[in-house]
């Protein structure tokens, strides 16, 4: 049970009665606050007015000094000093950084300097508290061993005296306001804990870091008379202490102050020597101040205490407009959701209808697309056959004109029978290559019949590319009428699945458009070339013809206006045709340094794979 003993709220009521009667207009502060010349300075004091005033002698000598005017002092507790502050009475203060955090959070006031005891390294980190129990206490030497005893501290509201210990308490895991079975309140100054813990009206006592070490030093208490619970290794400060560490005293403005007169302060505060008792420094940090008062629910959140709007709003302001802003959300995206549907309902069910009449005559443009393509094929086979059948029939006419020369020599009489007998080996290989190639000319028209046919497949053998390179080379060679050098780099044993007659057809008709291209060129030549590439077959037909642009052959399977007299520009629209019709394609690519190269691709035949149709 908190109480205030009766010195202390004597005390408050004095400093009250005394702020109340400057309050007058007749009194003296009032009238020297007018003046330029005097500077309202309040002291929070925590120890009493005398020690209070040499505590910060030699502070209130360096202000005089910088300021050269008259300083009116006034004293103030925990609760009289915030309302000073707030009623524009103060210009500057200083107080307990817990005090000034309150203010400073409310935009009332701003760090000037900060206190740096001597055994503090860093002014973030010069004050703390400790736990402490008599020696000859043996029941209590955990931090744990505190609960549920009774414990005494200076003020229900004294940031070092009490405050911090409760920070701990909750750093711990502890419920700070059950820890202990009750909680007495001895009153200023924080000497008096140590009173109340010798009288054994309390178990644990509980002051600021270095109160201890002061009073020892000063022989006040003895150096095994109390026994500090909880110390933590803190390399900041050279005291013992229980808890975590935070800023200590503060000199702050106030909203009143001047911004000269606050520059002054400034440089008169930071020139007092490092050796004085009473150094001055700046801290950075007081985030952790708000932090604990944050966990412990006091001071500008005290109002976390109570499930009010204030507080509704304060830590769930972002929640409360997220969730408003959802709840349109989905409202809204409701109203849509519902419009869209209903729509989109409508315009699926009219889709639907379209599509199962589309898809009926899809059917039927597919069968038309299927038998234009055939015919087109057909067409484009027809062309094929009026060319490439001059090649067939110009051998049957030249061997046909060989066996009539022959047989004019024959009838003439007068030759041996060597002679004759040499002459029925022409004619009989005459005869042959006739029936050759009018099986050749057969077969060219039934394979067109065969595309043209709507249930006929196309047959495919194992065929050996050596010997159908070699049969389109005899061919070229017997037909053509300018000699041309045919360089051929075949390897045997290479396998393809394919039509032997349309893959003739295809490097024979590569032939002759390599002969075209190379009539103007001095030295021509071609070279056939055959070369592995993994799953494939790579037969290469290449000149050392003009180089031409590759972009006119980029869709082989389109035909075109031919460039050549007695060309039907069908001739590579064709090849193409037949080698995708082999599962190969062909491909047209630049030589190096000049001319054209075709690429035959062809996928290898498998192993045992024989004459299956595709």
């Amino acid at each position: 049970m908190r109480r205030w003993t009766f010195f202390s709220k004597a005390v408050c009521v004095w400093e009250g009665l005394l702020l109340a009667a400057a309050a007058f207009p007749g009194h003296a502060q009032t009238a020297a606050a007018a003046e330029p010349s005097v500077v309202r300075l309040g002291i929070l004091s925590t120890i009493g007015e005398p020690s209070s005033t040499a505590v910060f002698a030699d502070t209130i000598k360096a202000l005089e000094k910088a300021w050269n005017a008259r300083i009116v002092i006034t004293y103030h507790d925990l609760d009289t000093l915030p309302e000073a502050v707030r009623a524009k009475r103060l210009d500057y203060f200083i107080s307990n950084a817990g005090t000034y955090s309150h203010l400073q959070t409310l935009g009332l006031a701003r760090q000037l300097a900060t206190r740096k005891i001597q055994e503090a390294d860093d002014p973030n980190f010069s004050m703390g508290g400790v736990f402490f129990v008599k020696s000859s206490s043996t029941a209590i030497r955990t931090f744990d061993d505190m609960r549920g005893k009774t414990a005494v501290a200076v003020a229900a509201n004294a940031f070092g005296g009490y405050d911090v210990h409760l920070g701990e308490i909750k750093a711990r895991g502890y419920d700070p306001e059950r820890f202990f079975a009750s909680t007495v309140f001895s009153g200023y100054p924080m000497q008096r804990v140590i009173r109340e813990m010798r009288d054994g009206r309390a178990e644990v006592g509980m002051v600021r870091a270095c109160l201890l070490e002061e009073l020892i030093r000063t022989g006040l208490v003895g150096e095994s008379e109390f026994r500090v619970i909880g110390a933590k290794d803190e390399p900041h400060l050279r005291c013992k202490t229980s808890t975590a560490l935070y800023p200590d005293w503060v000199f702050a403005a106030t909203t009143e102050a001047s911004p000269e007169m606050s520059r002054k302060a400034s440089a008169a505060l930071f020139s007092m020597p490092e050796t004085s008792r009473m150094y001055w420094s700046v801290a950075s940090d007081f985030t952790r101040i708000d932090a604990l008062f944050k966990d412990l629910k006091i001071g500008h959140y005290s109002y976390l205490r109570e499930w009010t709007f204030k507080r509704l709003w304060q830590e769930y302001k972002l929640f409360v407009i997220a969730g408003v802003g959802l709840l349109f959300l989905i409202f809204w995206h409701a109203v849509v959701v519902t419009f869209e549907v209903r729509r989109k309902t409508a315009k699926l069910r009219e889709a639907m209808r379209e599509r199962e009449a589309a898809q009926n005559e899809v059917l039927q443009t597919q069968e038309r697309l299927q038998t234009l393509e055939r015919a087109s094929l057909a067409g484009m086979l027809s062309n094929m056959v009026a060319h490439e059948l001059k090649q067939p029939l110009g051998a049957i006419a030249n061997y046909a004109d060989g066996i009539e020369t022959f047989a004019g020599i024959l009838q003439k009489g007068g030759s041996s029978q060597t002679e004759c007998a040499q002459t029925a080996r022409i004619i009989e290989n005459a005869a042959s290559q006739i029936v050759g190639q009018t099986q050749r000319a057969s077969a060219v028209i039934e394979r067109v019949r065969g595309y043209a046919r709507k249930s006929g497949e196309r047959k495919t053998v194992r065929i050996e590319l050596s010997a159908v390179v070699a049969g389109a080379v005899r061919d070229f060679r017997l037909l053509s009428k300018k000699e041309l050098p045919i360089t051929e780099n075949v390897a045997p044993n290479a396998f393809v699945q394919a039509d032997a007659v349309e893959i003739s057809l295809v490097v024979l008709n590569l032939f002759k458009n390599a002969s075209e291209a190379l009539q103007h060129t001095p030295h021509p030549h071609v070279d056939v070339t055959l070369e592995d590439r993994g799953n494939l077959w790579q037969l290469s037909v290449a000149d050392n013809g003009p180089t031409v642009d590759i972009k006119q052959f980029e869709d082989l399977f389109s035909p075109r206006a031919s460039t050549k007299a007695s060309g039907l520009g069908v001739g590579l629209a064709i090849s193409a045709r037949i080698m995708e019709g082999c599962g190969g394609r062909l491909v047209m690519q630049k030589n190096t340094p000049y001319g054209l190269k075709a690429v035959m691709l062809f996928p290898k035949a498998k192993n045992g794979e024989g004459g299956a149709g595709r």
